[in-house]
């Protein structure tokens, strides 16, 4: 995001250092707080939502490996402590629940302490999807799987009946996901449920869709719009005239003009129904939104900026969601060496004038100024924080902003 900075030439010395010093600090926390105080739960019309950072490993993830866990009489009504994980194939534990944060409230209530909002949502057969504690910039993530041992299910996640969604008009999605290389030919779901179902192409690595009413999938996204073994921000929107668009990484991918009526269903995530064998993803996942309506576009922009900072997704993101520039392709942390490194030919060509870091409180804990002969690799020592840092590159036409997670 651009940000109007005051430049060093600033006639008045005293006021420059006071301002560098200590305006500037604040202002980017002012700017830093401004972002996060919309949150996509201040959205209307969101009808589930999943982020990884609210699992509580005590609650919602599974570690018992016993043969009375995996023969449980009463898997579903079972505490976490008596849930079954195969803990060779799944080493952080194994996924019971996935806490929805969206406020629906069930027909039939909660059931504490395990599930205390949103919709019931979870596995709770032997087979669970992996729990990953250091699955995306430190933060955690979920991941499927092929079936295992005497087992005969894909690792996926699934409601009750009564919690399922259903999209009859305009929506919008959020999907943050890592697919990887499964399978050699065929089709596998990211989510959906029986003949409503969003899927991957791996002859062309594209998406397609089903939707109920209609009798075949459509490919949604162009081909090779899918990255395999890379984080992605997949995100897809219905309008009142059912035209279609997908974004991935902020990016149209959109394969042409397409529309589709009828009710979107979702049931399962990871599937689209009670899959076995290659029909599932095996890859990971972070956060999945679902609204029941399409979001305009200052509001796609708060949640595009929300998952940007929760997950340090590295976008530089303009005011209105769209990208600027991907700080991942300027910016880098070296922790053997603790120094950040700044890729001055990704500069779109500019010569670099300053570059600030500061933490997340605003507090300024590096600074370097130009003053010698342009590098292509520009490498700033740094004490090791186990922490988030802003860096603030300014270069003689305008200021890059990124954000690096010091692991």
């Amino acid at each position: 995001m651009e940000r109007p900075f005051l430049s060093n030439d600033y006639p008045n010395p005293k006021l420059m250092k006071f301002i560098k010093y200590t305006i500037t600090p604040i202002l980017l926390l002012s700017w830093l707080m401004t972002r996060s105080q919309t949150q996509p739960g201040d959205i209307g019309d969101l009808v589930f939502h999943l982020e990884s950072t609210a699992i509580q490993t005590s609650l919602h993830v599974a570690y018992c490996t016993t043969n009375s866990c995996l023969e449980h009489p009463n898997s579903e009504g079972a505490p976490i402590a008596e849930q079954y994980c195969d803990t060779g194939v799944c080493g952080d534990g194994c996924l019971r629940r996935w806490p929805d944060l969206s406020g629906y409230i069930p027909p039939g209530g909660f059931s504490p302490p395990e599930y205390t909002i949103g919709r019931n949502f979870g596995q709770d057969d032997a087979e669970k999807p992996c729990y990953i504690s250091n699955g995306i910039n430190g933060k955690p993530s979920v991941k499927g799987g092929a079936p295992y041992g005497d087992f005969d299910q894909d690792k996926y996640l699934e409601m009750q009946t009564s919690d399922i969604i259903a999209l009859s008009q305009d929506f919008s999605i959020f999907l943050l996901c890592k697919p990887i290389n499964q399978t050699a030919n065929g089709v596998w779901s990211y989510f959906g449920l029986a003949t409503s179902k969003l899927r991957h192409d791996v002859s062309n690595n594209s998406l397609n869709i089903r939707i109920d009413g209609t009798s075949s999938a459509a490919q949604l996204t162009q081909a090779n719009a899918v990255a395999l073994d890379a984080w992605q921000l997949i995100e897809i929107h219905r309008d009142s005239g059912d035209m279609l668009t997908s974004y991935i990484d902020l990016q149209d991918v959109t394969n042409g003009p397409i529309t589709r009526s009828g009710t979107m269903r979702i049931g399962y995530l990871f599937s689209d129904f009670k899959t076995t064998g290659s029909g599932a993803m095996y890859g990971e996942i972070a956060a999945f939104l679902v609204y029941d309506r399409k979001l305009n576009t200052t509001e796609v922009a708060t949640v595009r900026s929300h998952l940007n900072d929760e997950f340090c997704l590295g976008f530089t993101l303009a005011e209105d969601g769209q990208l600027l520039s991907d700080y991942s392709k300027w910016l880098t942390y070296n922790k053997n060496t603790s120094q950040l490194i700044v890729d001055t030919r990704q500069l779109e060509g500019q010569a670099v004038t300053s570059v600030t870091v500061y933490d997340l409180s605003g507090r300024q804990v590096h600074q370097y100024q130009s003053s010698e002969p342009q590098v292509e690799l520009l490498t700033l020592s740094m004490k090791a924080l186990e922490q988030i840092c802003v860096v603030k590159v300014t270069t003689t036409k305008r200021t890059f902003v990124g954000k690096v997670y010091l692991h």
